[in-house]
């Protein structure tokens, strides 16, 4: 404080001072002093109330949202605005007949088919991971983005990017809707913001947007009345195509893919494996 400013508030004690001995018996101090303070507490009261709606903004702000967008590709685009944000595909996929699993297609040998004729497509470039973008074979729309780090970076997703801890995770997103192990995989599913997370060693090594089948669709460790069969063996063939119809797929640890029927459908069969029923699939790929 500067001398100048000490002696202006000394005055101005002294004069308040000498105001109320002049006039305590003329004027309701008791009323001056409660407007007084008002007056000087009514700009701090709406200072602390502007900090906490600033606050409280902030934090909602801060919270995470559905993810509708990765890697320059939004879900519910059509395939000419794939082609337009990323290009070509180096590869596509079509499912393999009635067997439900996806084959590799080279491009080179499409001399009479269009890109556009297939639901699956991989990106890949010099400075980032494997994209794949799936399409809905009825709508044609991207329903999933998937990119595998491998040794390149991955796009981040909700501040989730390649490398991040499952505990960053956590404490970034929240505990996950459903989280399950897949051999040496973890696979953390957040479908409030519609993104899963694929760890290895506790580390984050693929992202996806659009989480797939709904939780309401897909069978969990709950679901009674399902029978598996093996097929005897790991490789994809054509011998899956006159599966009933909700025939849904899974690999054990040894890699043999299980047929699992839907209850009332083959009900002579064993019951089936819980575990793979919540990881089965209506499609596979081929190893």
């Amino acid at each position: 404080m500067s001398i100048g400013t000490g002696i202006f508030l000394g005055l101005l004690c002294m004069a308040t001072v000498l105001l109320y001995a002049q006039t305590k018996d003329r004027w309701r101090w008791r009323v001056v002093v409660k407007r007084v303070t008002l007056v000087a507490c009514a700009p701090v009261v709406l200072g602390l109330m502007w900090l906490g709606y600033e606050y409280v903004r902030g934090r909602v702000e801060a919270r995470p949202r559905t993810a509708t967008q990765y890697s320059g590709v939004s879900l519910g685009d059509s395939q000419d605005d794939v082609l337009y944000a990323k290009g070509s595909p180096i590869e596509v996929l079509e499912d393999d007949g009635n067997s439900g699993f996806r084959v590799v297609v080279d491009l080179a040998g499409l001399p009479s088919r269009k890109v556009t004729d297939y639901s699956y497509w991989d990106y890949e470039s010099a400075d980032s991971g494997r994209v794949d973008v799936d399409f809905s074979p009825q709508t044609k729309k991207v329903v999933r983005v998937f990119c595998y780090a491998k040794e390149r970076e991955c796009p981040s997703l909700l501040g989730v990017s390649a490398g991040t801890t499952e505990d960053e995770v956590i404490a970034k997103l929240g505990r996950p809707s459903r989280a399950h192990l897949r051999n040496a995989t973890k696979i953390l599913e957040y479908s409030q913001y519609n993104a899963a997370f694929y760890l290895t060693q506790r580390r984050v090594y693929g992202i996806q947007l659009g989480v797939g089948e709904r939780d309401a669709q897909r069978p969990t460790l709950k679901s009674v009345g399902w029978t598996q069969e093996s097929t005897g063996t790991t490789e994809v063939g054509p011998w899956l195509s006159a599966d009933p119809p909700g025939t849904r797929y899974c690999r054990m640890a040894d890699g043999t893919i299980y047929r699992l029927y839907p209850p009332g459908i083959r009900g002579s069969a064993e019951k089936a494996n819980v575990f793979c029923l919540a990881e089965s699939t209506t499609t596979v790929r081929a190893r």
